[in-house]
C-alpha cells in the first residue's frame, strides 16, 4: 500500500489525464521512501451519474482516496495525504481555470486486522532505502 484511488464524472473524459495524475502521485509516494514499491497501486472509476451543486451538465467533478495503513501515526498519514493532495490540485490546476471542477479528496485506513494481501511484486523492487535489486521473472 498505499492505493489511491480516483472517481471521475464521465464529463471529464476528454480532458483528465489518468496516466499522468498516476504518474505524479506514484513519484510523490515513492520519494517519501515509506513504502515498499511493489504495493502502490492506482486505479480510476468513471462515473456515469452525478450531480454537482444546481446540477449544469457542464459541472465536474473527481473524488479521490488515499488508503493507508492505519498501522501508521496519524499525523505520518496527514503529512503523507496533504502532500498527495497538493499533487492533485496540481495536476486539476489547468482543468480547473477552463471549468467548474469539485475537487476533493479522504483518507481510508486499512485496519491489519481485517486487510489481506498476497502480492508477488514485492520481489521484483528493493525495499525502501535499500540498493538491493531483483530480477525479473514470470511467476
Amino acid at each position: 500500500m498505499p492505493h489511491f484511488i480516483v472517481e471521475y464524472s464521465a464529463n471529464l473524459d476528454d480532458e483528465l489525464d489518468l496516466p499522468g495524475l498516476f504518474s505524479a502521485v506514484h513519484d510523490y509516494l515513492i520519494a517519501l521512501q515509506h513504502f515498499p514499491l511493489g504495493g502502490i497501486r492506482s486505479r480510476a472509476h468513471r462515473i456515469e451519474q452525478y450531480r454537482f451543486a444546481d446540477g449544469r451538465d457542464t459541472f465536474a467533478g473527481l473524488h479521490a482516496q488515499l488508503k493507508l495503513s492505519a498501522a501508521r501515526p496519524a499525523q505520518t498519514r496527514k503529512a503523507i495525504a496533504a502532500g498527495v493532495f497538493e499533487v492533485l490540485k496540481q495536476h486539476c490546476a489547468a482543468l480547473q481555470q477552463r471549468r467548474f471542477v469539485a475537487l476533493s479528496m479522504e483518507v481510508g485506513l486499512f485496519e491489519t486486522e481485517t486487510f489481506f494481501n498476497h502480492n508477488n511484486l514485492h520481489a521484483l523492487f528493493p525495499a525502501p532505502g535499500t540498493n538491493a535489486h531483483t530480477t525479473e521473472s514470470n511467476p
